[in-house]
């Protein structure tokens, strides 16, 4: 690219074609003249800047997962009053969802009855039969 002598040597990317940006030049950095958005030494802070909070997104959004995670595996092997004392929310929803579980098991069932040897089904069924066990305090068949 062509460059006048008042001109930063910073490049501006268009639509179409990449341009000279036309700011005026304030620091001078191996020779060349830049306006205070492209003088490289910003350019690599903004670049690091913007990284690090990336990385403290990321980092914040792992930990969050991982108390999710943490949560589930501790709700594992509570029973139906143990899992309703955890919160409100949890107390209001869980008798829905068991009755829901209860619901889905029957469907698995009659899918075994019209399939008796589809593998999946009967690894549902059996999933679901020790969730069941396990919230109302019973043991799995």
């Amino acid at each position: 690219m062509n460059y006048t002598a008042n001109q930063c040597h910073g490049t501006v990317c268009t639509d179409i074609w990449p341009r000279n940006c036309t700011k005026k030049p304030v620091v001078e950095r191996d020779g060349k003249w830049y306006c205070k958005i492209h003088d490289p030494e910003y350019v690599e802070a903004r670049r690091a800047k913007q990284s690090a909070e990336a990385d403290a997104r990321w980092k914040a959004r792992c930990h969050h997962f991982a108390l999710h995670d943490a949560k589930l595996k501790a709700m594992v092997g509570l029973t139906m009053e143990e899992a309703q004392a955890l919160t409100p929310a949890l107390a209001r929803a869980a008798p829905k969802l068991h009755e829901a579980t209860k619901i889905a098991l029957d469907l698995v069932k009659v899918v075994l009855y019209d399939h008796p040897d589809d593998d999946i089904a009967q690894t549902q069924k059996q999933i679901i039969e020790q969730a069941l066990a396990k919230a109302e305090g019973k043991e799995a068949k």
